[in-house]
């Protein structure tokens, strides 16, 4: 009875080819999908994000802060990510129409907080992160990791400049003691 039904499969053409077709959907339909989840993060340079600046520089202790220009600047030659750097209401128009996949504004007040930090309440410098998730799930999980790189930049980079700004000061204060010694 199997050797029957072998023989009437090979002899009837339309039977056959239907046969192999349904046979290489699930091929094809694995080859596919491990094709799109194989590497996931291997061309993340690709994913659109818009950068916003809206960020204002101030004077601080004689010199000119810009700490948003700064992290644009560094941003630019980052290609983690496709950084597109625009005004408010394109990126809004981007994020709502699909064109990019996260949107990073850089608040007014960004420089002025950074100059606050050897007050004694120092003010916390805030970006605003507005994600996509309605274009996959992968491009969701890559853009939170570049919005956490991004405020791992700027953390490492204030630190710095703090660290600059509180050995200034040591150092003037060094000079106010020697000064003070001499006048002794």
């Amino acid at each position: 009875m199997l050797k029957n039904e072998w023989k009437r499969l090979f002899n009837n053409k339309i039977l056959l080819i239907s046969s192999i077709v349904i046979l290489f959907i699930p091929i094809l339909y694995g080859a596919f999908f491990l094709k799109s989840v194989w590497d996931p993060y291997g061309k993340t340079g690709d994913l659109p994000v818009a950068v916003v600046n809206h960020d204002e520089s101030v004077n601080y202790q004689g010199k000119t802060l810009d700490v948003g220009n700064e992290l644009v600047n560094n941003l630019k030659e980052n290609k983690d990510l496709d950084w597109n750097f625009v005004n408010a209401d394109e990126a809004k128009k981007g994020l709502d129409n699909g064109k990019y996949y996260m949107v990073v504004t850089i608040p007014k007040n960004f420089s002025k907080n950074a100059s606050t930090v050897l007050d004694e309440n120092p003010k916390k410098m805030n970006l605003t992160y507005k994600i996509n998730p309605s274009q996959n799930y992968i491009g969701e999980v890559v853009t939170e990791q570049g919005a956490n790189q991004l405020k791992n930049e700027v953390a490492t980079s204030v630190t710095k400049e703090y660290a600059k700004s509180v050995f200034a000061q040591i150092k003037e204060v060094g000079s106010g003691m020697s000064e003070a010694s001499d006048g002794a």
